[in-house]
């Protein structure tokens, strides 16, 4: 059983560390590195003096042209419009592929999946051979509606701040750059300016239509409740985090003691009832779950919530490490 990881270098050391402390037994695991050679994120390359481990055997990061795909059983993607002739092939030497930045999402045969949500989505695995893990801002949410799935829900508003990471890390580098600058008194041209500026999320952007992928990912993972979900989308001058406001509305009685009960049952999230949990704090905790807190009843019917999380090592790494046990193990 052989994995192929196909990534940017920080997401790659990240996956490599969740998949460090998964059950998955890999014979071997080979890395195609898509900025090993043009990144200035953590000053890291990744050459003989950083070899990198999965389970005490060493990762063989090389060149697509370099592997053979007819040895390759899954795939972790997480690559871009330039790299999707790579999938033709894959799919043609019968790879399973989870795609981990929702490249694949909006084809309408292509599953998504939040790990624990719909899982048994992933029936439609084989029309494609692809499934594709939720955009971060659905995936958070998701996991948090869990155990209201059942409720009779009349609205839920949801307010995601997302940072310069949630872009990749180009823009990470433009954002520190633009902070410099401004903190030595240079100027920057206002239409393209990232830091200390707080935005909602313009669909005109490079990054595509955020809004609409969101909405078209939660009528998969949460059919019942896609209608009933209003998303702000906000961009924050930080650099790495992610953070949801939610406010659920239902006709019934909605019991947040057995909501926070399931909340705390569930596999990597942690919740503080009255505390708030500040992305920051989440981000530098060394468990790096999904964080719930602030949870507030302003009536029967009505409950709100704080949710923090790291978008890149929580969201995508952990998450898409879990979706991958769930294909290898057939649980579809």
């Amino acid at each position: 059983m052989n994995l192929l990881i196909i990534a940017k270098q920080k997401l790659t050391l990240d996956l490599i560390e969740q998949l460090n402390e998964h059950h998955l037994d890999f014979e071997n695991v080979q890395a195609v590195i898509l900025d090993a050679k043009n990144t200035e994120e953590d000053n890291f390359e990744i050459e003989e003096e950083n070899t990198l481990y999965y389970k005490h055997k060493e990762i063989s990061v090389t060149d697509f042209t370099n592997i053979a795909l007819d040895t390759i059983d899954y795939v972790l993607w997480a690559g871009s419009s330039s790299e999707f002739n790579w999938v033709k092939d894959l799919i043609a030497n019968s790879c399973l592929i989870i795609d981990l930045n929702g490249s694949f999402a909006k084809i309408r045969d292509i599953p998504v999946v939040v790990p624990s949500v719909n899982d048994e989505s992933l029936i439609d695995i084989r029309n494609q051979n692809i499934v594709s893990l939720a955009d971060p801002c659905v995936s958070a949410l998701a996991l948090t509606l869990a155990p209201m799935l059942e409720e009779t829900i009349e609205h839920i508003f949801v307010s995601s701040m997302i940072s310069q990471n949630y872009f990749g890390s180009e823009q990470v580098v433009e954002f520190a750059s633009q902070n410099a600058q401004l903190l030595n008194g240079l100027g920057i041209d206002d239409e393209d300016r990232l830091a200390f500026d707080i935005k909602p999320y313009d669909f005109k952007t490079k990054q595509g239509d955020l809004q609409k992928a969101i909405y078209l990912e939660s009528a998969k993972v949460m059919p019942s409740l896609v209608d009933k979900i209003l998303f702000h989308t906000i961009t924050v001058p930080v650099f790495y985090g992610l953070s949801q406001k939610v406010t659920v509305q239902s006709s019934n009685t909605l019991d947040p003691e057995y909501i926070s009960l399931r909340w705390q049952e569930t596999d990597a999230i942690s919740f503080a009832k009255n505390d708030t949990i500040s992305t920051a704090q989440n981000i530098n905790d060394e468990d790096n779950l999904l964080a719930i807190s602030d949870l507030r009843t302003s009536n029967e019917q009505q409950l709100s919530f704080w949710v923090t999380a790291d978008e890149q090592k929580y969201l995508t790494a952990f998450l898409g490490v879990k979706l991958l046990g769930l294909v290898v193990s057939g649980a579809y």
